[in-house]
């Protein structure tokens, strides 16, 4: 209330008014909404000042410059409005400020390699890439899955979602394929033989555009392989940067027949077979035969004079394959035996030359034998005053393996000697003691003691023992002892068997003849 005095300064005068002055300064209340975040999925927010409290109309000022009860920002940062009563004129700002959240993601994709024959199927991952919450995915396949499957080669895409500020990035990666052809080769000998019982498989000359590996059936990785048995054998060759790979096979087969060597003919050699011919011609052979003998002989059969062992090797000339089979050729020389002539001599004869009783067509140079032991003989004089008056007989036998054996005899006797006794006709060859009047007593022929001779005979065992003497023998012995050392009886009889007699003739002057001996058989049982 103001009360306002007016004074006239002429009289004094005085005038009073009073008035009231009122006011209105309401507050105007201002107020921003719709403030949010600004992020890759909203871009753009509407700031709204219509709720502010106002008596009137309110009317707005922005710090944009904006008149309206709304803006929209599309920026962060502070924003404020003015907002003024219509009524009263009071005003008031408010301020708000728009934040902004478009955090990056970073999307990846891992799991990328190349394609080939061993690795048909690659997976792309994207869970390794960075959001600030959940992430989704959009592959250019259109799967939505983190990871996906590929078996064909090309340019593969993933979009990668936040679900926190909805910024999303792509990143794509490109698989490649490698599968060039792989072409195995396998080369080799396919027949094992004799003469190549073995065969290199080589399969080092097969294609690949990398690194190459071996796998063989026998389980070896080299690029060549031995094989000595005959079948089916297969080498996978594989590139081992594609891991393509290529499988070949290859037969093989095995002639190794056996071959069978046989020899025929006549294998012993005789005086009348000088040589031999041994043949291999007829050995069991599939293909064309060669023949090598011991003896260096290459021809089928081979003739051969010499005793000895021969072998023969035949062998197919087409495999190799060969056997060898040996043979003895023996010798059986069995000279011929001739008998030629004789000759009677007597003992007072001069040496005779025996080579004059061979066959016209002897050998000479030949050697003699005494086949009696007559000692008589001398290269081939045979001289009848050294020896008994007996049958003897010589074997010429001719030089050389097949020298003929010539028998010739030579009897002496001593019909050209005059005795002044009788001698002796006949000799016992067995006595057998028993009485039965036959073969009783040892005969030496008819004693004619009228001539004065006297006969000593001397009886021997087997060990060359004397058993009975008698200094005048008068064909009474019977098989008794009488002089053998033992203490027995004279009568005692000697055991059955064969004794060896000695009989000496005496003439009347006292002189002693050739002795006659000899072989005779006791039986005394």
């Amino acid at each position: 209330e103001y009360t306002l005095y007016v004074t006239d300064s002429n009289n004094g005068c005085v005038s009073v008014s009073r008035i009231v002055i009122t006011q209105d300064i309401t507050a105007v209340v201002a107020t921003i909404t719709g403030n949010a975040e600004l992020t890759c999925s909203t871009t753009s927010i509407t700031l709204n000042a219509s709720g502010s409290t106002v008596q009137g109309t309110a009317s707005y000022l922005w710090s944009t410059g904006a008149t309206t009860a709304t803006i929209a920002v599309t920026t962060p940062g502070v924003y404020s409005v003015t907002v003024t009563d219509s009524d009263n004129g009071c005003s008031a700002i408010v301020e708000v400020t728009v934040l902004q959240d478009i955090k990056p993601v970073v999307a990846t994709i891992t799991g990328n390699s190349k394609l080939t024959c061993s690795t048909t199927s690659i997976t792309l991952n994207a869970s390794g890439s960075t959001v600030q919450g959940t992430a989704s995915y959009l592959w250019s396949t259109g799967a939505t899955t983190a990871t996906i499957a590929v078996t064909t080669p090309g340019v593969y895409s993933v979009m990668v979602t936040d679900s926190v500020n909805g910024c999303s990035n792509s990143v794509e990666v490109t698989v490649t394929q490698n599968i060039s052809v792989v072409v195995a080769n396998l080369v080799g000998n396919t027949v094992l033989t004799c003469n190549e019982p073995s065969s290199v498989l080589d399969a080092s000359s097969s294609t690949v555009s990398g690194t190459i590996s071996y796998l063989w059936s026998t389980g070896a990785t080299t690029p060549q392989i031995t094989v000595t048995n005959a079948g089916v054998y297969s080498v996978v060759v594989v590139d081992i940067e594609s891991g393509c790979s290529n499988t070949k096979s290859i037969t093989i087969t095995k002639n190794m027949s056996d071959v069978i060597a046989i020899i025929t003919g006549n294998q012993i050699l005789t005086c009348e077979t000088k040589s031999v011919t041994l043949n291999a011609s007829g050995s069991t052979n599939q293909g064309t035969a060669s023949y090598l003998w011991s003896t260096e002989a290459t021809t089928a059969s081979i003739t051969v004079s010499t005793p000895g062992e021969y072998v023969v090797t035949v062998t197919n000339t087409a495999t190799g394959c060969s056997n060898s089979v040996a043979v003895t050729v023996g010798q059986n020389i069995v000279p011929g035996i001739v008998t030629s002539g004789s000759v009677i001599l007597c003992s007072l004869d001069a040496a005779f030359d025996i080579s004059t009783l061979l066959v016209n067509n002897f050998v000479a140079g030949g050697t003699w034998s005494d086949d009696m032991n007559s000692d008589g003989l001398t290269g081939n004089m045979f001289n009848p005053s050294v020896v008994n008056l007996d049958n003897y007989q010589f074997t010429y036998t001719e030089p050389g393996a097949c020298g003929r054996k010539i028998i010739v005899n030579v009897s002496v006797n001593d019909d050209c000697v005059v005795l002044p006794c009788a001698t002796i006709d006949d000799i016992s060859k067995v006595v057998t003691a028993n009485n039965d009047g036959v073969n009783d007593t040892f005969i030496i022929g008819i004693l004619n003691g009228t001539g004065g001779c006297k006969y000593e005979v001397n009886i021997f065992n087997r060990w060359g023992k004397i058993v009975f003497e008698s200094k005048d023998y008068r064909n009474n012995w019977g098989g008794y002892h009488n002089n053998s050392g033992m203490t027995l009886n004279t009568d005692a009889k000697l055991p059955s068997g064969t004794y060896y007699y000695v009989v000496n003739v005496i003439d009347t002057g006292g002189d002693r003849l050739k002795p006659i001996t000899g072989y005779i058989y006791l039986g005394t049982h």
